[in-house]
C-alpha cells in the first residue's frame, strides 16, 4: 500500500511524505518540504534586462527583480535572442530577455537562469525555442516510444503557428496513457505558455510573468502514479489545492484524495515522524551493526562507511563486502530522502577482490535505477572511494532544516578551552607590551569559560600578577551571549568610574532592577570601594601596597529565574574557591 501524506497543519511549513507499507512497518520513501517563510523562485518566469556582459565567463548577468542578479550562461540563451545581437554571438547590455530560473539562489551565489522556457504537466513537458530534438523521452520509457512519438508529432503539428519552436518531453508517467489524456495536457501547457509570453509585451523590465504551481500541486504532479492508493491531506487549504489539481489533471482519480481529520498529527499517526527526525542525525546504522556517517563540506558531501560491530562473516573480505553492500543501499536511500546533490564521495571499507569491487559498483548502478534517481556513478578507485554526482532538483533537507553553528561556524570544531585560556594570557601580555600607559584591561567571556579559568588558579594568578605588576586594573566580565571558548579583550588608558557596572559574584542573589540609562535589566552592583577592599586582602601575596583589582567582577544577567539559577551555581563555585 503506497500513500502520499501531506502535513500542512502548520502555517509556516508543509511536508509531504511518500510512504510504502512493508508488512506492519510504514517505510518512508521520499520526503519533500517547503518553508513558507522562504521564497522559492525555481521555475518562475520573468522579463529581465541584461545589466552586465562577461565575455570571459561567456555569460551575462540579468536583473529580474530579485536580491541578486541572475547568472545566464550563453549556452542557456536560445538563438532567438542571439540573432538579435550585434555579432550573433553576444548579448547587449540593456537587452530584454524572457528568462526562467532553473537553480535557486544559495547563500551569496546568484540564481541560474535560462531562456529555454519549460512548462511541466502531468505527463509531458513543453519547451520553447529548444535547439534539441522536437520529441524526447525520459529514460524509463521502453516499448511505448514509437506510439508516443507519433502522438507527439501530431500534437506539434496541431499548433497552427509554431513560431516558438516548441518541443515535447514525454515523462515516465506518459507511458500507456491515452491520446486524449496527452492531448489535454499538451493543450493546457501551450495555452499557459502563450498567455505567459504575451503578458511580457510592452512591459518594462523587470516583470514577474509566471510562478511554478503551488508546492502541493507540484509534489502530487511529480509523485502520483497508479500505485498510490490514497493522498491524505492534513489542513483545509492544501486539501482544496490538491483537490482542484486532481479535478483538472486527473479527474478519474479524484476519489483518491481525502482530508485527514484525526486529532493525532498525521505523521505521528502513520509512524513517520520518528523517521523524519532521524534525518537530523549524520549517522545511520546498518542492519549488521555497521554505520555510515554523512558530512557536509563546501566542496562536496562525504560519506564514511564503518564496519562497527559487524563480525558475522567468516573472513575480513566477506565482512567488508557485506557491510559495503548494506551501506550502498542505505546511501542511495539517504540521497533520495535528504535530497543530496552535487559531488558525493563515499569511502568504502577496502576490498581486495576485483570481483567484489565490480559487484559493489553494479549494485550501486542498479539501486540508482530502482529508486528512480538520475545519478552518475564512477567505479571504485584504488583507495576504495566511489564518486557519485547528482544534479540539484530542489533544496535538500539540510538546507531547509539546518543552520550553521555560531560557535564553530559550521566546521564541527571549536577551540579547546585550554587553548582559549592560553590565548587570553597572550592577549593580555601583548596589550601590556604595546601600551606603556595602559590602565584598564577587560576580558569578556562566556559563563562556562569563566568557570574553567577560575578553576585554573595558576593561570588566573599569572594574569593578575602581570597586570598588578604594571598597576593595571584587570576585570573579568561574563556575558551569556558570548559563545563558548571565545572571548573579547578591551584595553584603555582612561580611568573610568564603573560603580554601577561592577557586579561581584558574591552579590548575584541580589534582586534585579531595570537600568533606565541602558534600557536593560541587570543585577544591582556593589560599590567599587567594597570590591577593592576585598581584593586587597586576597591578592596581598603579590606584595602590592595598593591593589586596583576587581577580580571576577561584572556580569550582565537577563532577569529570568533560569539564568539566575545558573549564575548562583557559578557564584557558589567562586565562593568556595575564595574560602580556600
Amino acid at each position: 500500500m503506497n500513500l502520499i501524506l501531506i502535513d500542512s497543519a502548520s502555517e509556516h511549513e508543509c511536508r509531504v511524505a511518500v510512504c510504502k507499507k512493508s508488512g506492519t512497518e510504514m517505510v518512508l520513501e521520499a520526503l519533500y518540504q517547503q518553508n513558507t517563510r522562504i521564497q522559492n523562485i525555481k521555475g518562475n518566469i520573468y522579463l529581465a534586462k541584461v545589466v552586465r556582459v562577461e565575455n570571459a565567463l561567456q555569460a551575462v548577468f540579468v536583473d529580474y527583480g530579485g536580491q541578486y542578479n541572475a547568472f545566464l550562461p550563453l549556452s542557456n540563451v536560445s538563438n532567438e535572442y542571439k540573432t538579435r545581437s550585434a555579432h550573433n554571438k553576444h548579448l547587449k547590455k540593456d537587452q530584454l530577455l524572457i528568462i526562467q530560473i532553473v537553480k535557486e539562489q544559495k547563500d551569496e551565489k546568484c540564481p541560474l537562469a535560462t531562456t529555454y522556457i519549460t512548462l511541466t504537466g502531468r505527463f509531458i513537458s513543453v519547451i520553447s525555442h529548444s535547439s534539441q530534438e522536437r520529441i524526447r523521452f525520459m529514460r524509463k520509457i521502453g516499448s511505448d516510444k514509437e506510439r508516443l512519438k507519433n502522438i507527439g508529432n501530431e500534437l506539434l503539428n496541431s499548433v497552427k503557428k509554431n513560431d516558438r519552436g516548441l518541443s515535447i518531453v514525454f515523462k515516465n508517467e506518459s507511458e500507456g496513457r491515452t491520446k486524449i489524456e496527452l492531448k489535454r495536457d499538451f493543450q493546457y501547457l501551450v495555452k499557459l505558455l502563450d498567455s505567459t509570453l504575451q503578458h511580457s509585451e510592452n512591459k518594462k523590465s523587470p516583470v514577474f510573468l509566471h510562478a511554478e504551481g503551488s508546492f502541493v500541486e507540484c509534489v502530487i504532479r511529480d509523485t502520483y502514479n497508479n500505485d498510490i492508493k490514497s493522498i491524505i491531506v492534513e489542513g483545509k487549504e492544501k486539501y482544496k489545492q490538491g483537490l482542484a489539481f486532481m479535478k483538472m489533471f486527473l479527474p478519474t482519480h479524484v476519489d483518491k484524495i481525502e482530508q485527514y481529520d484525526r486529532s493525532t498529527p498525521i505523521f505521528k499517526y502513520y509512524d513517520i515522524e520518528e523517521k523524519v527526525t532521524a534525518l537530523y542525525s549524520n549517522k545511520v546504522l546498518l542492519p549488521s551493526g555497521g554505520s555510515i556517517v554523512i558530512s557536509y563540506t563546501e566542496a562536496m558531501i562525504t560519506i564514511d562507511v564503518n564496519s562497527g560491530k559487524n563480525i558475522s562473516e567468516s573472513n575480513v573480505e566477506n565482512t567488508s563486502l557485506k557491510t559495503n553492500l548494506e551501506a550502498i543501499k542505505e546511501i542511495i536511500i539517504q540521497i533520495k530522502l535528504r535530497g543530496l546533490s552535487g559531488t558525493i564521495a563515499i569511502d568504502f571499507i577496502d576490498l581486495e577482490s576485483t570481483k567484489n569491487r565490480d559487484l559493489l559498483f553494479k549494485e550501486a548502478l542498479q539501486l540508482g535505477k530502482d529508486y528512480n534517481l538520475s545519478l552518475r556513478i564512477l567505479p571504485l578507485n584504488e583507495l576504495s572511494i566511489m564518486h557519485i554526482t547528482r544534479q540539484k532538483t530542489h533544496n535538500s533537507f539540510c538546507e531547509i532544516n539546518l543552520t550553521k553553528c555560531d560557535n564553530c561556524s559550521g566546521t564541527g570544531y571549536i577551540r579547546a578551552e585550554h587553548a582559549t585560556i592560553s590565548a587570553i594570557c597572550r592577549a593580555v601580555k601583548q596589550e601590556i607590551s604595546k601600551n606603556a600607559e595602559l590602565t584598564n584591561i577587560t576580558v569578556v567571556v562566556g559563563a562556562k569559560l569563566a568557570t574553567q579559568i577560575l578553576n585554573y588558579t595558576a593561570v588566573y594568578d599569572d594574569i593578575i600578577r602581570k597586570t598588578s605588576d604594571h598597576d593595571i586594573t584587570f576585570r573579568f566580565m561574563i556575558d551569556l551571549s558570548v559563545p563558548e571558548t571565545m572571548f573579547s579583550l578591551t584595553a584603555s588608558s582612561e580611568v573610568r568610574q564603573l560603580a554601577n557596572a561592577v557586579v561581584p559574584f558574591s552579590k548575584l542573589e541580589e534582586q534585579s532592577y531595570f537600568d533606565e540609562e541602558n534600557g536593560s535589566t541587570a543585577v544591582r552592583a556593589e560599590s567599587t570601594e567594597n570590591v577593592v577592599s576585598r581584593n586587597k586582602k586576597r591578592f596581598s601575596k603579590f606584595g602590592k601596597k595598593k591593589a586596583k583589582i576587581s577580580a571576577k567582577d561584572s556580569i550582565k544577567e537577563e532577569a529570568t529565574s533560569g539564568l539566575r539559577t545558573v549564575m548562583r551555581r557559578i557564584s557558589s563555585l567562586i565562593k568556595s574557591k575564595s574560602s580556600n
